[in-house]
């Protein structure tokens, strides 16, 4: 094989994991709303694990095309995850936990980042024999997930709003708040429910052009770019690079990556318990500040190096900058906030005021959330549309559970107020 075939063949390898995580986050909130959140994660697991297999045999078969099929299947797994493990948590999830356990997603992303790097050094894994060992590894989290996930009961959200099952949805609430008094969630997600339904269905071009929902959509894709253009993913994958020419021998330079990944983690844990004390915003915030500060430090320090070019983190720093400005001066804080007083803070009324938080129904410590709108790690919520903030656990577009993006005007917020009782299953059956 040429060199230039070589280099095409791992061009390709390497690039078809992207999009195969490009198809699974584009189609996980089909298949959330077609099979559910919980079967959905299960079949996710029968890709993971036929992608760990076909990678891991290929060295068996001798076969390049196996581990390029099996790197597509990987990255439609990855895909499939980042939508639907972020929706699932944070449906189960009371109002006060939202925050943190939206961000057990990325904790468990950063984990698996780290023992990849633990296990890939050539103490280990990191061999020529020992490849296709570490490429089979995915294979284990998806078998045991398979297992323990069956135990889990399916999204009350997703069981009453998308299925009108009562019963099963009272009964997974019961084994997720570990009491028998669920009736005020119940109620709140049959609020919901019948705002939704009451609600103006919009398309796509509806939602570019209507102003009261441009704001949602333009601060939900501004916080996606924040993260994919801070410059994160250059540091991870050049990080040893970095060290290298800093000085650091071959060795010492894998296990300074190493510490990064651990710093990664470690911030992780200290992000899921500041999350709901702090806020979103704020954490958000120090996080570009931070960012911003390292960049142009580490853009001044390669000025030095001989082996790099010395302006390759300039672009970085000044998108920071910019990230850092437009978060300060228009993101809203969505700290012990519900998804109902979240979509008001962007809908605007005839004189293209805001509607006051107050005129929306709820305080602080209602438990009211929108079916549809579910905290990603940079994903689309469920029919692919609307936008998000993968980070923080709160979602900035309001869509239905059939994936149709709706917008409520503030006599449709107002009959919301109403408390409405619950149906029964006769009654379901009657209507």
């Amino acid at each position: 094989m040429s060199e230039d075939m070589l280099t095409l063949v791992w061009s390709i390898t390497v690039s078809i994991f992207a999009v195969g995580g490009m198809i699974g986050g584009i189609s996980g909130g089909a298949i959330a709303d077609y099979c559910g959140r919980k079967c959905g994660l299960l079949f996710n697991n029968a890709i993971a694990i036929l992608g760990a297999t076909l990678m891991s045999s290929s060295h068996l078969f001798r076969s390049i095309e196996c581990l390029i099929i099996g790197r597509f299947f990987i990255g439609l797994s990855c895909g499939l995850n980042t939508a639907l493990v972020p929706m699932y948590l944070s449906e189960i999830a009371p109002m006060t936990l939202r925050g943190a356990l939206g961000t057990v997603n990325q904790l468990g992303v950063t984990i698996g980042l780290l023992l990849s790097q633990i296990l890939g050094l050539s103490q280990i894994l990191g061999t020529e024999d020992g490849w296709p060992f570490l490429l089979g590894v995915a294979f284990i989290p998806a078998v045991l997930q398979l297992m323990l996930l069956p135990q889990c009961p399916e999204s009350p959200r997703y069981l009453l709003i998308s299925k009108g099952r009562l019963t099963e949805a009272t009964y997974a609430l019961q084994r997720l708040r570990c009491t028998t008094n669920v009736e005020d969630d119940i109620e709140e997600m049959r609020i919901e429910d019948r705002a939704q339904q009451q609600e103006a269905k919009i398309t796509m071009l509806q939602l570019i052009k209507n102003r009261s929902l441009q704001t949602p959509l333009i601060i939900g894709t501004v916080m996606q770019l924040s993260q994919q253009l801070s410059g994160i993913n250059a540091i991870f994958y050049y990080s040893t690079n970095i060290f290298t020419i800093a000085g650091l021998g071959d060795d010492l330079a894998k296990y300074s990556t190493i510490g990064v990944g651990v710093v990664m983690v470690l911030m992780s844990l200290v992000s899921m318990m500041l999350m709901d004390r702090t806020g979103r915003r704020t954490l958000h915030l120090y996080g570009l500040g931070g960012m911003f500060i390292t960049s142009m430090f580490l853009t001044i320090f390669l000025l030095f190096g001989k082996a790099m070019d010395k302006y390759a983190f300039l672009p970085f720093t000044g998108f920071l900058a910019i990230f850092w400005i437009f978060t300060y001066f228009k993101v809203p804080e969505t700290k012990n906030r519900t998804f109902e007083e979240i979509s008001a803070l962007f809908r605007k009324d005839g004189s293209d005021n805001l509607i006051p938080i107050d005129d929306v129904g709820g305080g602080g410590g209602s438990q009211q959330q929108f079916n549809g709108q579910t905290p990603t790690t940079g994903q689309p919520s469920q029919s692919g549309l609307g936008s998000h903030n993968s980070s923080t656990g709160d979602i900035y577009s309001h869509k239905s559970s059939s994936g149709d993006i709706i917008f409520a005007d503030e006599r449709t917020l107002e009959k919301c107020k109403n408390p409405i009782r619950p149906q029964s299953d006769q009654e379901q059956e009657q209507s």
